[in-house]
């Protein structure tokens, strides 16, 4: 029998929700259960950083990063400034990532025991550092239990995931004969998708949250957390509205924060209803905003945010903003920004002054590269780079046996090492330090107001002020690469990266392509402020001429389709899609134009015939994603194909 009622009636939240609800509004007389609250600012005035923890610290010579590791560099994390640590999944796993969980309530073997993870919290939070673990519960490995047991016969788990007797499209997979079960991201991927309309999968769910609450964690990051719905929204929002209940009750402070998939321009009003039941959300369309104003392009950044944070605030006044200019998913910022020293550090300049809680991805502290040129996922997740020769005690390995590559960009004595940068002056490291130190130092960073105000020509900047802030302050970025600008100073006044006083009558300089943090007591700045320069970017239509050329073993009759970020990698547009959809020019050429409006910032990626056959490189690897910035009025791309992944690779 069928079972598609996956988005049917939402009848079961009179049930575990409505009963999660009343014990929110007092009715638990459990006196002895309530929880001790963490202040808010806490949360709302972090910066946390994301580790992988294969790829981060080996703490007995096994090659592997492991939980002690993290332990062990506690204290360089806490030297740095951050406060928060977001754990990739640390669960048994079959893949080297570990996003096909086959265990929810064990500790991955590679990585260590549950009580080297007890140690781990324990260890920071002496330290006044919180641990966040993923939580992928989405969809679990073919491995796991649940999903062993409903192959097996066991009554217990037959609703337990999304099954049934047919083949619906490209992402049911045949299971056994004549079952067939929904993947989100395909069969090929080995992730067989949970059946949230099942009460028992909720309840274990919950149990889960319980399990790691239990061991000390002070919340969680939700792995594609829209996708629980499968395209019901609604349904994705009502189950984190009762997660979010359950664990509130569980620990009052914990942070909940979504990996909530819409990243183009108009996608935080996707995004906004999600808070519901998050504290958080990552701030997808923010991160492509940041990049490209980093690239150069004339972006109002706060046209953005503040619309943002007024949607936001809507739902969940207390939210939190979480900012990012990468993670395990994307391209290193260093590698997305072409290795070009001033606009990596633009980026980071943004995303250190702009409102909400920054996220830092291990390793872009020192420049770290990966997933250029194509290069596979691993790429993007190399070991730590912490000494100049790219080797030394705690350095981990990259295997093509563990992560299906080897390491491309662990080079020695590049300058993109811990060793190389720390205690550097001028450094990207020492950079990141003296920004975190005066996010912290200065608190309307997190919170504060932020207007846009009359700099310079060639300049971007806004004032931060706050009601019961007795300073204000005044970030300027010279957009201009190649000349210096003037900005006369008003009143006293200090320029906080270079720790310099200014006077009125003074002048300040601006490098090129140079920021300055101007800090000011009262509320009114100390800088002769005009009109705001009249740089609106055109956002006329661009086209993207490509060629695409395959590899020989391209059936004849093949379909090729190029989903991508616009059309948030829904499998089922990319056979309807005109856009999306290449015509084939001859034997090895297809080609497609694809027109977007100036300033965007396309990834996409390359599918034969269907969702279940995407690109490879050269040695049969998963590529990264491509990507493309719309910036002049015509261009030509000519793309060559490695090869294909099909339908039985799992990965």
């Amino acid at each position: 029998m069928l079972n598609l009622d996956h988005h049917g009636s939402m009848g079961w939240l009179s049930g575990p929700l409505l009963a999660s609800l009343l014990l929110a509004t007092g009715c638990n007389n459990d006196t002895n259960s309530t929880p001790t609250p963490v202040a808010k600012a806490d949360w709302h005035q972090s910066v946390a950083y994301e580790i992988f923890v294969r790829s981060f610290y080996d703490s007995d010579g096994d090659g592997t990063g492991d939980l002690a590791g993290v332990t062990a560099k506690l204290d360089y994390l806490s030297g740095l400034g951050v406060d928060a640590l977001w754990l990739m999944p640390i669960q048994p796993s079959p893949t080297y990532h570990g996003y096909a969980v086959s265990d929810y309530t064990s500790i991955n073997p590679d990585y260590g025991t549950l009580d080297d993870f007890k140690t781990l919290i324990a260890e920071a939070h002496k330290r006044h550092i919180k641990v966040i673990p993923d939580l992928v519960v989405n969809h679990t490995s073919e491995q796991h239990p649940w999903f062993q047991g409903m192959l097996a016969g066991d009554a217990a788990y037959q609703n337990f995931y999304r099954c049934g007797d047919t083949a619906i499209d490209g992402n049911w997979g045949e299971v056994a004969p004549g079952k067939y079960c929904y993947y989100s991201f395909g069969p090929q991927s080995g992730l067989p998708d949970l059946n949230y309309q099942e009460p028992a999968v909720r309840n274990e769910v919950l149990k889960v949250a319980d399990f790691w609450l239990a061991a000390g964690v002070d919340g969680f990051r939700l792995d594609v957390a829209q996708d629980i719905g499968d395209g019901d929204d609604a349904y994705s929002v009502a189950w984190w509205q009762e997660f979010d209940t359950h664990v509130k009750l569980m620990k009052a402070d914990a942070f909940v924060v979504g990996e909530v998939n819409y990243d183009s321009l108009d996608g935080n009003t996707n995004i906004a209803p999600f808070l519901a039941g998050m504290t958080s959300a990552f701030n997808f369309p923010l991160y492509n905003e940041l990049v490209t104003a980093a690239a150069g392009l004339p972006k109002d950044l706060l046209a953005l945010v503040n619309p943002t944070r007024e949607r936001y605030a809507a739902v969940n006044p207390d939210y939190v903003d979480a900012t990012v200019i990468g993670n395990h998913d994307r391209n290193r910022i260093a590698s997305e920004l072409n290795f070009i020293d001033s606009k990596i550090r633009r980026a980071v300049m943004l995303q250190m002054t702009l409102p909400g809680t920054p996220f830092i991805y291990y390793g872009d502290e020192i420049g770290m590269r990966g997933g250029h040129d194509l290069q596979a996922d691993p790429h993007k997740r190399e070991p730590f780079d912490w000494y100049a020769p790219g080797d030394g005690i705690g350095m981990t390995r990259m295997t093509q046996a563990v992560y299906g590559a080897e390491a491309k960009n662990l080079l020695p004595n590049d300058g993109i090492s811990l060793e190389e940068q720390q205690g550097q002056p001028g450094s990207l490291y020492e950079l990141y330090k003296q920004l975190i130190q005066i996010r912290k130092s200065n608190s309307i960073l997190f919170t504060g107001q932020y207007q846009r105000v009359g700099t310079p020509a060639g300049s971007y900047g806004y004032q931060i002020t706050a009601a019961d802030a007795d300073y204000n302050l005044l970030v300027v970025h010279n957009r201009l690469a190649d000349q210096e600008l003037a900005l006369p100073i008003t009143g006293a006044t200090t320029e906080l990266l270079g720790n310099t006083t200014y006077q009125d009558g003074d002048t300040l300089t601006i490098p090129a392509y140079g920021s300055v943090i101007l800090r000011t007591k009262g509320q009114a700045a100390a800088v002769e402020l005009g009109n705001i320069p009249d740089d609106a970017m055109d956002t006329s239509d661009v086209t993207l001429d490509i060629q695409v050329h395959v590899p020989s073993n391209t059936p004849d009759g093949a379909q090729l389709y190029m989903p991508n970020s616009d059309d948030g990698w829904d499998p089922t547009t990319i056979t309807v899609d005109a856009d999306t959809t290449l015509e084939r020019v001859d034997a090895s050429t297809f080609h497609i134009r694809v027109t977007r409006p100036r300033g965007t910032r396309l990834e996409y990626k390359f599918f034969r015939g269907g969702w279940d056959s995407s690109e490879t490189d050269a040695d049969g690897n998963w590529t990264g994603n491509r990507i493309f910035l719309f910036v002049d009025d015509s261009s030509q791309v000519d793309v060559n194909i490695q090869g294909w992944r099909d339908t039985n690779f799992k990965g």
